[in-house]
C-alpha cells in the first residue's frame, strides 16, 4: 500500500483540482507527474486508470445527484435513451482513460532521460 498509495492520492488530488475551476485536463498533468516519479509503464497505466475511473465516476455521480439527475436525463435521451447511472459510468471510463494514458506517457518520458545502463546497449 505504500508503494501506491502516495502516487494514488496524488493523482486524486491533483484532478480534484480540476473541479475546483482549473481545466479538466490538469488531472493529466498530475498523473503524468505521478508516473514519471514512480511507477513503470504498464503499472502506471493500470493504477491511473483504474485511480482516474473512481474518481471521475464518484465527481459525476455527486454532480448527478445535486441536480437531481435531470441533465443526465437530456444528455441520455440524446444518446437513445441512456440511463444517468450508463453515463456516470461512460464518464468515469473515459476520465480514466485519459488519467491512465497520461500517467503510463510520465512513465515512459522517465525511460527516456535514464541512463544508458538501463536501455539495450547496441553490440558493436
Amino acid at each position: 500500500m505504500k508503494k501506491y498509495g502516495f502516487p494514488t492520492l496524488l493523482i486524486w488530488a491533483v484532478s480534484a483540482l480540476a473541479f475546483f475551476g482549473l481545466p479538466w485536463w490538469i488531472g493529466a498533468i498530475g498523473a503524468a507527474l505521478a508516473g514519471f516519479i514512480y511507477w513503470r509503464p504498464a503499472q502506471a497505466f493500470a493504477l491511473g486508470t483504474t485511480a482516474g475511473t473512481l474518481l471521475w465516476a464518484a465527481i459525476a455521480g455527486f454532480f448527478n445527484n445535486i441536480n437531481g439527475g435531470l441533465l443526465a436525463a437530456k444528455i441520455g435521451q440524446l444518446f437513445q435513451g441512456l440511463q444517468s447511472w450508463q453515463l456516470i459510468l461512460a464518464t468515469g471510463f473515459i476520465g480514466g482513460l485519459v488519467i491512465g494514458m497520461a500517467a503510463m506517457s510520465g512513465a515512459l518520458a522517465r525511460d527516456l532521460t535514464r541512463k544508458d545502463k538501463y536501455r539495450r546497449r547496441r553490440r558493436r
